[in-house]
């Protein structure tokens, strides 16, 4: 595995070398285009079949049933972390809301050929609402 999204180096030795691609956390739609383009060239360049890499991220769902719920998950979380609620929900990245609406952005990641998630939970509610309701919907 070859963790980083460095578009000149890093994705050149993750084609070369690696058999997993590991992008930056919760890279927005834009970045992660441009990670999977620059890896794509890379393979052409090294003769490498992009299809054989899988290609990571790191994705911190935040599952509830009313906005209300979900503030209220990313405010302790950010307290936690000393930091702000809005700061903290930019960090946390889309996959937030309910399992349905997790599972629609995460199937946007797997149709970009995004195909190994590494998971963090803020409690171990969400964990196992992830594990109930969305995991093996997205198989």
């Amino acid at each position: 595995m070859v963790g980083g999204g460095g578009v000149k180096k890093t994705l050149h030795i993750a084609a070369k070398h690696a058999d997993i691609s590991h992008f930056a956390f919760n890279p927005s739609e834009k970045v992660l285009n441009q990670k999977l383009t620059a890896l794509k060239k890379h393979c052409k360049t090294v003769k490498r079949d992009y299809d054989s890499i899988k290609n990571g991220i790191s994705v911190y769902p935040i599952i509830g049933y009313t906005k209300k719920e979900i503030e209220t998950k990313i405010r302790k979380w950010a307290q936690q972390r000393g930091t702000t609620l809005d700061e903290w929900q930019k960090r946390l990245g889309p996959v937030m809301g309910t399992p349905e609406q997790c599972i629609q952005v995460m199937s946007k990641y797997i149709e970009k050929n995004v195909n190994l998630f590494t998971l963090g939970f803020a409690n171990l509610e969400d964990a196992k609402l992830f594990a109930e309701q969305i995991m093996r919907k997205l198989r």
